[in-house]
């Protein structure tokens, strides 16, 4: 294939199916196989880098692409009616145009999830939302691969495991994946679990009490905070989140803060004077009050 060997040196192992009625016998083979125990099949990984990118995952063209998604849906869809389709897990580094232009050519009818990686960061939620909402209007959108293999470990990855699926729940994703769990959230040599699982342990648990997003807090100094959403609680309380990799503050509010924890799941030590509460937030905050937090003032007394 030129394709490929224009493509540079790098020796690829990923091709495309020799024959469509092949792959969608595959597809049903498999589907009748695991019917009942798997629920959600992703068709390719990252089928974006293709040709005229470097072709890591396909070698054909974006139609062979919809094609072979509309056979598998096909398949799919007759060997388990209730079986869940997703598009392939976009790396939005590929062929960039590839989601949109799939889009564009009607692939909306061939998958019930629209999917891809969250690298590029939300940044580029807008525009997929958009183009989707025009396609499969109410259609949910999946982050289903994140990993820090770019990244070294630190304060910075411990914070951005917190903050990453919270701007990504943000922009309206249904579900949040991490991947390399093995690698990157288990030390390689002893197998314990690493800092960043469980701080994302830390963060599920307390969404894991909240039955919806309010949306973003706003107060004064606000603007030194990456992470300050507001959720409300199915007590009825509401769960305050705030963070910033800028500096460390000392932030005092109106309410009476019922729990304070840290990004590492620590007690915060909250000071009571004057009717008033102020807490230093560190990191990353989850703050617990029975009414929306309101914030008197922050101010930052450390600079990272």
């Amino acid at each position: 294939d030129e394709s490929v060997k224009k493509a540079g040196a790098w020796r690829y192992t990923a091709w495309k199916p020799r024959s469509v009625e092949e792959w969608g016998a595959y597809v049903r083979e498999t589907e009748t196989r695991y019917k009942g125990a798997v629920r959600c099949w992703e068709i390719w990984n990252e089928i974006d880098w293709h040709p005229p990118a470097p072709p890591y995952s396909f070698t054909g063209t974006t139609e062979e692409y919809l094609t072979l998604l509309r056979e598998a849906y096909r398949q799919a869809k007759a060997a388990d009616p209730d079986c869940q389709v997703l598009i392939s897990g976009f790396g939005m580094f590929g062929d960039k145009k590839m989601p949109s232009d799939l889009l564009t050519m009607g692939a909306a009818d061939s998958f019930d999830i629209f999917n891809f990686h969250a690298y590029i960061g939300p940044s580029a939620v807008d525009g997929l939302k958009d183009a989707l909402a025009k396609a499969k209007p109410g259609a949910p959108i999946w982050n289903t691969e994140q990993m820090w293999h770019e990244m070294d470990p630190g304060e910075k990855r411990n914070y951005l495991s917190a903050a990453n699926p919270l701007w990504f729940l943000e922009k309206g994703l249904a579900r949040f994946l991490n991947m390399g769990i093995v690698e990157y959230f288990f030390d390689a040599n002893t197998r314990s679990p690493a800092v960043e699982y469980y701080v994302t342990g830390i963060l599920q648990h307390f969404l894991r009490s909240c039955d919806s997003l309010e949306g973003r807090c706003a107060f004064a100094g606000d603007e030194d905070f990456s992470v300050r959403y507001s959720l409300k609680r199915t007590d009825g309380s509401f769960l305050t989140i705030l963070g910033s990799e800028l500096a460390e503050h000392d932030l005092e509010v109106e309410n009476a803060i019922l729990q304070a924890e840290d990004l590492y799941g620590s007690p915060i030590p909250v000071r009571i004077a004057d009717g008033r509460s102020t807490a230093p937030v560190r990191n990353l905050a989850y703050i617990v009050t029975r009414e929306p937090l309101r914030v008197v003032k922050s101010v930052a007394t450390t600079a990272r």
